[in-house]
């Protein structure tokens, strides 16, 4: 009797573990026809591939980020098709997908009681971040324009900075790039002018976020200071405020907080400077912003970076 229910409980796990979908905790017993099968003949929905091959057959790109090890692509079998990248960075295990989707829905197969959870952006798509310190944890953002659904994965050492720093590394919009000249998105469609009150909202939301969650001093905060000093100065090279307009926004969010808030906003600017002299700084700059894993919208240069920073200066 015993016997018999230790081999119902492994083909219940079995049959589990195809449903969830995750190849690294499928073992594999054999390949046949290029579909890997697992036990006794169940088909597993996951396929190896190749990235050239899941941009071809189902028109999604992946960016592997620099550093990443042990990478490896797959497709699964759902409708419509799921695409998948897993790797290592840093000795953590990262499991990276995307999906076409009508509306934000989590397809990253992470099933947990999180501990903690946060709204955030990746770029600028609303995301959900959630986590068990130390532990796992997944963030889950939707693209809207071309309708796709990304869910980013990790195994362990999982919080808030390392799941944000590696979605912004791993992101590339699909929409196309717009540059400072430019006054047409890639479709032909003009571009909506940004007005002082929708510039005021935009900004304030940026300050919120970089308060709320750029640590300082932290593991892989200098990456986070990067990207968002990034995001900063496309967002004064594209909406062109006057420094008043910036200086404004600053003090007035500045006065929402109490006063240890605001000397831990001031540190922040002033980390958030730095980074953007960094990212101003030739080829290794360059390279510091691919690292941090922001796509810029806009060439910067320093007479950008000085307007910006001279005005968001606290008193």
């Amino acid at each position: 009797m015993k016997k018999l229910l230790a081999l119902v409980l492994a083909l219940a796990m079995v049959f589990a573990l195809c449903a969830c979908g995750s190849n690294t905790t499928v073992n594999v017993s054999k390949e046949s026809e290029g579909k890997v099968t697992v036990g006794a003949g169940v088909e597993n929905p996951m396929h190896s591939a190749t990235q050239e091959s899941i941009e071809t057959d189902v028109g999604i790109s992946f960016q592997v980020p620099a550093g990443a090890e042990d990478v490896k692509f797959y497709t699964i079998d759902t409708d419509p098709v799921t695409a998948q990248m897993s790797f290592t960075f840093d000795g953590d295990e990262y499991t990276y997908r995307i999906a076409p989707a009508s509306e934000f829905t989590d397809i990253s197969g992470m099933y947990y009681e999180w501990e903690e959870q946060a709204d955030t952006q990746v770029s600028t798509c609303d995301a959900k971040v959630c986590w068990n310190d130390w532990k796992e944890g997944v963030i889950l953002w939707y693209d809207a324009v071309p309708g796709l659904m990304y869910s980013l994965a990790q195994g362990t050492n999982a919080n808030y900075n390392s799941l944000t720093v590696m979605a912004d590394m791993l992101y590339a919009p699909t929409q196309g790039d717009v540059d400072g000249d430019a006054d047409e998105t890639t479709d032909g469609e003009e571009l909506v002018a940004v007005t002082p009150d929708d510039f005021n909202d935009a900004f304030t939301g940026l300050l919120t976020e970089i308060h709320d969650y750029m640590e300082l001093g932290t593991a892989g905060s200098s990456l986070k200071a990067a990207a968002y000093a990034a995001r900063l100065m496309d967002m004064f090279t594209e909406d062109a405020p006057s420094a008043a307009d910036v200086k404004a926004a600053v003090q007035a969010y500045a006065e929402t907080l109490d006063a240890d808030g605001q000397a831990t906003l001031k540190e922040q600017l002033t980390q958030l400077q730095s980074s953007a002299e960094a990212l101003n700084n030739g080829e290794s700059g360059k390279t510091l912003l691919e690292t941090c894993g922001y796509e810029a919208l806009h060439t910067w240069n320093s007479n950008d970076m000085n307007k910006l920073f001279d005005a968001m200066q606290l008193g």
